[in-house]
């Protein structure tokens, strides 16, 4: 027998025979499939209720029925013989003589008033068995189906009573005959949804809507915890449910994605690369300083240990967001910052086999390379001249080092030393004027990006089993010439009813290979702006390290070139990624009583990332370094390369397993009618496990995978009189094993009387050994508690403009955990010593108390439907206070360090979530919105160190809390105007103008800046307008960012020659003379520049605009396409158009705030084909 040669391989041999497995079970479980109605129960009805006779073969075989509740008499009471029987025979004997008939679709009995008794009308493949044979005149017929908030219903059942043709709406609802009667009845019918009769009369286009079955059949919004699904109405948490259709409607690779502008109280952090600790994604207000800031992503009922990019949006069912105490407390020290449930899809019994296929293009635009801030040639070579001429060049020109120089200094050395005239200065200066590096660097650097997704998957079911396969297939070519993505998706589900459907098996295995090279060019954005980079066939050189003369002499001709070509660049450096990740899932679930079951779950997850920065033998990073560590013998002609020729390679690998297991109990019971009671209680363990190691190859051959051997240890000496160097190692060196166990004791249960009354609560006691000994020991648990009131089931409750409304209120503790911190003491290596020993850095001393975080939730919710259902929403309002917060504080510096990282500081947020659906237009036409309202903020309410110096609140990438700010906040530093006489900025210290920089900016006291606001958006949201019309689907996302400040780029002298602080327009319009301050605030041009002038005016208040903006964010059109066939079921193209862009903006300075100084993500078209079978 062969051998695996790795755990990949393995695997896939694994997935192989276990899709060879569902699909041969499920053949022939198709083959066996009978209609729901041959099921058999025990039935021993002695004078019980028709409803309670329902309820118990529903719990015997998983069907669920959908009726009226005025169709008959629910609490009539009948007599069954004991005996075992078919469900058909049991619907026969209630029903007898009542005109009463029933449908089987999937796994749901429709139960309806018929015109006369006759008998069941069992759809098989919607053909219903009876046939009315009137002769009446024909004529088609279209329509649409919906709720009663006027959503359309796709997949309901629409047939022809008495007649053998039936179909099921599309995706937006739609449903179409031809040829039938006029006087036709339809019967429709939807899963959640009462069945209904109606006739057709005469009418060509018809409007249908269907009542919710929320009494009838539980979960018909149904909200997933990851322990537990709840129908949301019997919930007091603040749940957000996003379905397959709101999922589905943004084309991206990335599932997460395709929550921006959808979900009420998520936000996405633009400008979060710039802030340190930021989390692209943030539930509500932060509740951290320094810990993990990301919320917990939960896949399946488990933590998801990889990165979310792996899994294939295809595959998702539903995504709910857990945002208080009630909802995530379950979760534990894990649920602080928030949770995010994904719940994959499965197949469904009693379900013929169902294909489904989804496949867009989508193309972005090129970025706007013109949004980065630079100077043109003009006013560059103007300003190179004017330091030129100050002497700015003197010491480089004659460094022994031979630092570069432009082209625009060497002419003007030329000039100056007489080699050139003065007007043959000015014909080469004006050479270099019609130069356009950013053009060039458009044209050969980017692209617009194209991005292919396929999706397929199969699922269906027979009597007692279940199936889902799903393949999908990404591949993308980014902006950026050369950067490419490519993921590959494999998903297999199996679901198996045994011992008399009391055991439930469920087997899952997820594959996903993803590669990335982000490697293809590099930037050149340090570039002088005249610049001529040449063509693809004949690339020029540009400077950059050293002069033109001092190549062309440099080792006589021995070395390797050691000219820069931008243009040749391109290929030459690979930055490329491979990651194989496999999951395993398996779950156990027994039915010991009725309501009472057990269960255990599995799971196991495997990722494996390769990371590689290959610099090729030819780039010029390899040319450099080599060149750099050469020795050249004159008299010998020969050279001695410490590094030697070939390709040079850093390596980074990572690995990951994660295994989860764990066991409860479930049980729920509902007595008399009125009282329901859910709890579930259990305990997990979990072990995470991470093996990182990196290193860098010399002389790397990539054809035959081998390397050359150096010593790192010898100092070697640099040419061009560099002195002595080490050749370099890859830093930081990442050698490392970790291994994090968690522990955890559960339980949750809820208790509703009569629909109107709700209480919850949860406790989960969690166990670490990145907790301290007495943590541990001590065991607090994490805990909610919660109560609802649905105001519209009492009996007093007659409001005719009211239907629904529910209050909600919660209070509980939440958990988070910092993994970088450990209960004892903990060191990182440092650089080697002069003995070449490693250097060992405490990083902190023990700490037996260290505990997880704690945020305290306080959430006051209520949920409404107004105007007949027209107009529905909800409000919550919430506090969180983060107590413990992990974070540095004083300690006695006899101890050997000076600071000590504990649970030492606080924090505290506020807010409100507000969703709005109205009903605009319903007609032909339909024009209905979703409105979301977000306000969020936080402040800092405890944190020990001091602030430190002042120009440290100006740097968000630096996290300096303090006390009663939020904690990224706009600082600046008071404005006092220019000098008249010198044009100088100046700020107050002290109270008084001052143009002291150096004290300004290591000035300690606070007062000496000004706070601006808040530098993240407090109120934000979306407002989602969908227009419907004969099937054709257009909706627009317009998002909004309101109350908050960013910081405009701004002219600094000291940064123009690397084109950082060059701001064209304030260069031309600076102070030049007495006078211009009543006109222009941007400082005058002086020599030598200083940076710390340059530094108090980017950060002066007058530098601070307002972030608020409005955009349309997407815009998406739906085309269902009609036609007849016995294949396809659905067939839907789209249009897709994402980052559409701004309609208003609060600043007046042209800035996008979402994209401050930077390059704003391009527009992209998608276009796209979705169709069942």
């Amino acid at each position: 027998m062969s051998s695996c040669t790795n755990q990949s391989t393995c695997f896939l041999k694994f997935l192989t025979f276990f899709l060879f497995l569902v699909i041969s079970f499920n053949v022939e479980g198709q083959a066996k499939q009978n209609s729901p109605g041959d099921k058999v129960v025990s039935v021993a009805a002695k004078n019980k209720t028709i409803k309670e006779i329902l309820k118990s073969i529903t719990d015997q075989t998983g069907l669920r029925f959908s009726y009226n509740n005025d169709d008959f008499n629910q609490n009539e009471r009948v007599n069954i013989p004991s005996v075992d029987m078919t469900v058909e025979k049991v619907l026969k004997y209630l029903f007898a003589g009542r005109a009463m008939s029933w449908i089987y679709i999937d796994n749901i009995v429709r139960i309806g008033k018929s015109e006369k008794d006759q008998g069941p009308s069992i759809i098989v493949d919607g053909v219903p068995k009876n046939k009315d044979k009137d002769s009446v005149p024909l004529m088609n017929v279209s329509g649409k189906v919906m709720d009663v908030q006027g959503r359309p219903i796709a997949g309901a059942t629409v047939s022809l009573r008495g007649q053998g043709r039936g179909q099921g709406t599309d995706g937006n609802g739609n449903f179409e005959f031809a040829n039938i009667p006029a006087d036709a009845t339809l019967l429709i019918s939807s899963i959640g949804f009462g069945a209904k009769q109606y006739r057709v009369a005469g009418q060509r286009e018809l409007v249908i809507k269907l009542d919710s079955l929320i009494r009838d059949i539980q979960g018909v919004e149904v909200v997933s915890t990851g322990y537990q699904n709840m129908a949301k109405e019997r919930a007091t948490g603040s749940f957000e449910l996003v379905d397959n259709k709101l999922l589905n409607r943004r084309v991206s690779a990335n599932a997460l994605d395709r929550l921006e502008g959808v979900v009420n109280g998520l936000v996405f952090n633009k400008n979060a690369q710039g802030r340190a600790n930021e989390s692209a994604i943030s539930i509500r207000s932060r509740g951290t300083i320094f810990a993990n800031p990301n919320p917990l992503i939960v896949v399946d009922n488990f933590p998801y240990p990889a990165d979310i990019s792996t899994i294939n949006p295809n595959d998702i069912e539903t995504i709910t967001v857990l945002k208080d105490a009630a909802a995530a407390s379950i979760w534990g020290a894990y649920s602080g910052n928030g949770v995010i449930v994904i719940t994959t899809k499965k197949g469904r019994n009693n379900q013929p086999l169902k294909v489904s296929f989804n496949s867009n293009v989508s193309v972005s635009e090129k970025p706007n390379l013109r949004s980065i801030p630079r100077f043109k040639a003009d006013n560059y070579i103007d300003y190179e001249k004017y330091l030129f001429d100050n002497g700015y060049y003197s010491t480089d020109e004659n460094s022994t080092t031979h630092p570069l120089l432009s082209p625009a200094v060497e002419i003007f050395i030329k000039q100056r030393d007489g080699l050139i005239s003065e007007a043959q200065m000015n014909n080469e200066l004006n050479l270099l004027r019609q130069n356009d590096v950013v053009a060039e660097q458009s044209k050969y650097f980017y692209r617009p990006a194209v991005n292919q997704q396929y999706a397929v998957n199969l699922s269906g079911g027979g009597r007692n089993q279940n199936y889902y396969i799903s393949l999908g297939y990404d591949k993308g070519n980014q902006t950026l010439v050369g950067n490419s993505t490519e993921r590959i998706s494999i998903n297999a589900k199996n679901s198996l009813l045994l011992l008399k459907d009391k055991l439930q098996v469920n087997l899952g295995v997820y594959f996903s290979k993803q590669n990335m090279d982000l490697g293809g060019v590099e930037s050149i954005n340090s570039l002088e702006p005249y610049y001529s980079l040449g063509t693809k066939s004949d690339p020029l050189s540009a400077g950059r390290q050293y002069r033109e003369s001092f190549l062309d002499t440099a080792g006589q001709g021995k070395l390797l070139d050691w000219r820069y070509y931008p243009l040749a660049e391109i290929g030459l450096n690979r930055n490329t990624s491979k990651s194989i990740d496999y999951r395993f899932d398996a779950g156990l679930s027994y039915k010991i009583l009725d309501g009472l079951d057990v269960s255990f779950n599995y799971q196991y997850a495997n990722g494996n990332s390769a990371n590689r920065l290959l610099y090729d033998k030819d780039s010029y990073y390899t040319r450099d370094l080599i060149n750099q560590y050469s020795d050249v013998n004159y008299s010998t002609n020969q050279v001695n390369r410490a590094i030697p020729l070939g390709a040079i390679v850093d390596l980074d690998d990572l690995k990951t397993a994660a295994s989860s297991l764990r066991g409860q109990v479930n049980y729920a019971k509902t007595f008399n009618s009125i009282h329901e009671l859910a709890i579930i209680a259990g305990a997990e363990q979990r072990e995470l496990v991470n093996n990182r190691t990196n290193r860098r190859l010399y002389g790397y051959d990539t054809e035959l995978g081998v390397e050359a051997q150096v010593d790192f240890n010898k100092e070697y000496p640099i040419f061009n009189n560099n002195g002595l160097r080490r050749i370099p190692l890859l830093y930081p060196i990442s050698l490392y094993n970790s291994v994090n166990r968690f522990r955890s004791y559960y339980a949750n249960g809820s208790y509703s009387f009569d629909r109107r009354y709700i209480l919850s609560g949860s406790v989960r006691k969690d166990e670490s050994n990145l907790f301290g000994v007495k943590t541990n020991q001590k065991g607090v648990p994490l805990w909610s508690v919660g109560g609802a009131w649905n105001i519209s089931n009492e009996s007093f409750f007659k409001s005719t403009v009211v239907s629904y409304l529910k209050l909600r209120a919660t209070y509980g503790l939440n958990g988070n955990v910092d993994n970088s911190l450990s209960a004892v003491a903990t060191a990182s290596a440092g650089a080697v010593n002069n003995y070449n020993a490693p250097i060992l850095l405490v990083k902190n001393p023990p700490n037996p108390s260290l505990r997880w975080e704690r945020t305290r939730i306080i959430n006051v919710g209520m949920d409404f439907r107004v105007l007949t259902n027209r107009i529905s929403g909800s409000v919550d309002l919430y506090n969180k206070k983060g107590d413990d917060l992990i974070s540095s504080s004083p300690i006695d510096p006899t101890s050997g360090i000076t600071t000590f990282v504990g649970n030492t500081a606080n924090i505290e947020g506020k807010g409100f979530d507000i969703m709005l659906k109205s009903i605009i237009i319903d007609k032909k036409f339909r024009w209905q919105n979703t409105l979301i309202f977000n306000h969020s903020k936080e402040k800092v309410t405890e944190y020990k160190l001091d602030f430190g110096r002042l120009n440290t609140l100006f740097y968000n990438s630096i996290i300096n809390p303090v006390v009663g700010r939020p904690l990224y906040s706009v600082y600046a530093y008071k404005w006092a105007g220019l000098d008249p006489a010198t044009g100088d900025p100046q700020s107050y210290l002290k109270g008084g103008a001052s143009k002291d920089y150096s004290a300004l900016y290591s000035s300690t006291d606070i007062n000496d800046a000004v706070y601006i606001g808040n530098a993240k958006p407090t109120y934000f949201g979306s407002f989602i307008n969908s227009f419907d019309w004969k099937g054709i689907s257009l909706t627009v996302n317009i998002t909004y960012r309101l109350d908050y400040y960013i910081r405009k780029p701004s002219l600094q002298y000291s940064g123009i020659l690397g084109n950082s602080g060059a701001i064209e327009d304030e260069y031309v319009n600076r102070w030049k003379k007495a006078g211009d301050e009543g006109h222009t605030n941007v400082p005058s041009m002086i020599y030598p520049s200083n940076s710390l002038r340059d530094l108090l005016y980017a950060n002066a208040e007058i530098n601070v605009l307002k972030g608020d903006h409005i955009r349309i964010q997407d815009i998406r059109l739906d085309y269902p396409i009609k036609f007849r066939s016995n294949v396809v079921k659905n067939l839907n193209a789209y249009l897709y158009v994402n980052n559409v862009g701004l309609i208003w903006k609060s600043n007046k300075a042209g800035i996008d705030p979402d994209f401050v100084g930077g390059i704003s993500t391009p527009r992209s078209y998608a276009i796209g084909v979705s169709m069942d079978l």
